[in-house]
Order: C-alpha cells, then structure tokens, then sequence
C-alpha cells in the first residue's frame, strides 16, 4: 500500500495528467453508467466491504458528482486517505490505482471515455 507523493502516486499523475488532460475540459465526463460501474468495481474489489460506507459513498459521490474531479485526481486523494485511512481501503485504493496504469499503459487506451469504461471492466478480470 502506497501513499500520496510514493512512486505509484507520482506514476498516477504522469498518466492521468496525459490522458485525461488531453481534453479541453477540466471536468471528469463519465456517463452515470461510468460512475456506477467504477462504484461497482470498488465494491467487488472489497471483498469484506468499504470500512466506512457512509463516508465512502458521501466523498464518492462529492468527488465524481459535485466537485467532478477527472478520475486520476480523485484516485490520487485517495491514495493520501480522502476515502478512509486504514490500511484496508488503502490496499484496494492501490489496486484500483494500478488497474488505471494498466489501462493506459498495457491496454493502450487513448481516450478518456475508453479509459473509464477500461477501469470498470479490467477490476472484474
């Protein structure tokens, strides 16, 4: 599990910087069926559940919703805690993390829609 400024967090913004910066928006632009299912994703990635879904849900929701921080920037905040603090949601933060990297990465994605379809569907594999 890695924290906010580690080698991981900083390989996240090169990335997300890239790809998701690429557009002439500053605003994230899923779909409500791109949020739900990187939302999904978190859960089945959680195999004992978010620690604190209360929490988890309000600071989602403000994030992709309200504030509409693009994905990278969201992920980052949570790599420093902005979605709890234990080592637990930590752990599936990072995973979720490396699932974004990969997308861009290995699976070549170009676009930010692609992207959010991306995450959603390489955290069931």
């Amino acid at each position: 599990m890695e924290g906010t400024f580690s080698p991981l967090w900083k390989k996240l913004m090169d990335v997300g910087r890239t790809i998701e910066k690429a557009s002439d928006t500053i605003a994230n632009t899923m779909t409500a069926d791109q949020m739900q299912t990187i939302k999904e994703s978190i859960d089945y990635i959680v195999p004992q559940g978010i620690p604190d879904p209360m929490l988890f849900n309000q600071q989602f929701n403000f994030d992709m919703r309200g504030a509409r921080y693009r994905l990278y920037d969201a992920l980052g905040m949570a790599m420093g805690g902005r979605w709890g603090e234990d080592g637990d949601t930590l752990a599936w933060v990072d995973k979720l993390v490396k699932t974004y990297i990969g997308c861009v990465e290995e699976k070549g994605v170009k676009t930010r829609s692609e992207l959010y379809d991306c995450v959603g569907e390489e955290v069931y594999k």
